[in-house]
């Protein structure tokens, strides 16, 4: 009031970019990180490589976080860029505030995608030998010992016998929820090498 302009206290211009994590419309991920490249921010869409479970499913990598992309821009500056961009619902907020996730989780992810431009679960990745003889390490099944005969389309591992339902005589009639494995799934991090 001393006839100097207004200031704020912090210049936003300067503040370090964040990246911020960003709800997007089903299935529309890819769009959403091709529109959003052209607006000054940084997208990251990591990708799962997971055989298809269908004839008609999605070939190749996949969304690992489906429904959701991680944008490193200042949230000051760039935050209704990133609101009002095609294929993007809205920003994740908690209490107002826009989630963030560290440096140190995108570099993490970046990482385990390599060379690849997708994630590979570790097991996947190494494959284990036909015949293996391996012991599982969690679960209701800790500490049993079993030979390894390969691995499991999803609808198999969601199913009691092992079977896919669309294998069994009336195939409809046994409804399985799908589930998509992940990096933390147990049916991967509970078995270990004997």
């Amino acid at each position: 009031m001393n006839g100097e302009p207004a200031r704020f206290p912090v210049d936003v211009q300067e503040l370090p970019p964040e990246w911020l994590v960003v709800r997007t419309k089903p299935r529309q991920e890819r769009v959403a990180v091709c529109h959003l490249s052209q607006r000054e921010v940084e997208p990251y869409c990591p990708l799962f490589l997971e055989p298809p479970w269908h004839p008609r499913a999605p070939k190749g990598p996949t969304p690992l976080f489906t429904g959701y992309i991680f944008v490193r821009c200042n949230p000051h500056i760039h935050l209704n860029a990133v609101s009002y961009c095609p294929g993007v619902l809205h920003p994740v907020r908690f209490n107002r505030e826009v989630a963030t996730v560290d440096q140190e989780i995108i570099d993490a992810l970046k990482a385990r995608e390599a060379e690849r431009g997708h994630v590979v679960p570790t097991e996947l990745e190494l494959g284990i030998e036909d015949g293996r003889k391996v012991r599982v390490m969690a679960g209701p099944l800790k500490d049993m010992e079993g030979v390894f005969r390969g691995y499991l389309w999803r609808t198999a591992r969601t199913s009691p016998d092992g079977i896919p339902p669309a294998a069994k005589p009336g195939g409809g009639r046994y409804r399985v929820a799908r589930r998509r494995a992940s990096l933390t799934n147990p049916a991967f991090s509970s078995v270990r090498f004997v």
